[in-house]
């Protein structure tokens, strides 16, 4: 690398410097204070961004610019409104306190190239520690240093990650053999649910049993019922009718008796004076007032039978409704083919 030229702008105590370097050797000498470790100072800020801030700005100017040219190439630092760096024409930010890499690959070059008036002589005065960090930096050796220190950093950081994954496995694997019984209890739970849906179906079935039992208990009843009325009915069918033709009888005598009454009361008008006659007449009248008294308690017998007969005509209708509804759940049972009560076949 060689540096061609240097031009300075409002750069320290210089306004506008412009200096041509020698292919071979260039020496800068100058009365005290005339801007010789400026010019230094400049080429630093170009080529390692060193001094920071802005204090190197000429008093009173808005900027300053630095311009290097190396090997034909036009390197500018500018430092006003803004902050950049301008590589053949290129403008070059957000690079931060460094230099941008384009730039730096150019220069190659570090702080350690350059030798202040006021500076130790170069190593002399470094520790071996130190002294043998700058030999490792000139070959690159602490890059390999930097890469292996990465590495071994890597490696403690993977390992003790691979250490936490390794434990929290094995309490996976631990956890995991604890929970061993859930799978059969996930089966037996099924098993269950299975039972349950089969217990829910049969207490569904006993409810319906159990209304058809009732049902069937009604008619059992009614049906006992009219068997009892049925009973009675045959008990007493027969004497009932007898009864009635003895009424249908009496009701002939009555009729008879009522009109013999009359002719009495006729013949009482006519024959008042004759007392024989009205004794005589007497006698027949005791008689029909103890029939009378005989069709009057023949009355109440009507009366009773009349009630009875009434009675048993319900319980007849009663007896038909039930023997309807009875032949109805028998024909039902015989089409379904399955008694209600336990289920099997009819």
């Amino acid at each position: 690398m060689a540096i061609e030229s240097l031009s300075l702008h409002n750069f320290q105590c210089h306004e506008h410097l412009d200096i041509a370097f020698d292919p071979q050797l260039t020496t800068i000498i100058g009365p005290s204070d005339v801007g010789k470790t400026a010019i230094l100072r400049a080429l630093k800020w170009v080529v390692i961004n060193r001094p920071l801030g802005e204090n190197f700005r000429r008093i009173g100017a808005s900027h300053c610019t630095v311009v290097l040219k190396v090997d034909g190439h036009v390197i500018e630092r500018h430092k006003g409104r803004q902050n950049i760096y301008k590589l053949n024409g290129q403008t070059l930010s957000a690079f931060g306190s460094g230099v941008p890499d384009s730039i730096a690959n150019l220069l190659k070059m570090e702080s350690y190239h350059f030798q202040g008036q006021h500076d130790a002589p170069y190593w002399f005065d470094l520790t071996p520690t130190a002294l043998t960090a700058e030999l490792n930096r000139l070959v690159e050796l602490d890059v390999i240093d930097h890469a292996i220190d990465c590495l071994s950093s890597r490696w403690r950081r993977l390992k003790t990650e691979y250490e936490m994954t390794h434990e929290r496995l094995e309490s996976a694997k631990s956890q995991l053999d604890q929970l061993s019984w859930v799978p059969e209890m996930a089966k037996r739970l099924d098993q269950l649910e299975q039972m349950q849906s089969r217990f829910n179906e049969m207490r569904n079935r006993m409810i319906e049993l159990r209304g058809l039992l009732e049902r069937i208990d009604k008619l059992m009843a009614c049906k006992r019922y009219e068997e009892a009325v049925w009973a009675v009915w045959l008990e007493w069918g027969q004497p009932l009718e007898r009864r009635l033709r003895e009424i249908r009888e009496y009701h002939r005598t009555r009729r008879s008796l009522m009109l013999i009454l009359d002719q009495i009361r006729n013949y009482r008008e006519k024959f008042q004076r004759d007392k024989q006659l009205w004794d005589y007449w007497e006698q027949v009248g005791t008689t029909l007032k103890d029939k009378s008294k005989r069709i009057l308690a023949l009355r109440q017998d009507i009366i009773s039978l009349k009630r009875l007969l009434t009675a048993i005509a319900s319980a007849k209708e009663a007896f038909e409704s039930a023997k309807q509804q009875a032949e109805q759940l028998e024909a039902r049972w015989k089409q379904e083919g399955m008694c209600p009560v336990c289920g099997r076949p009819l």
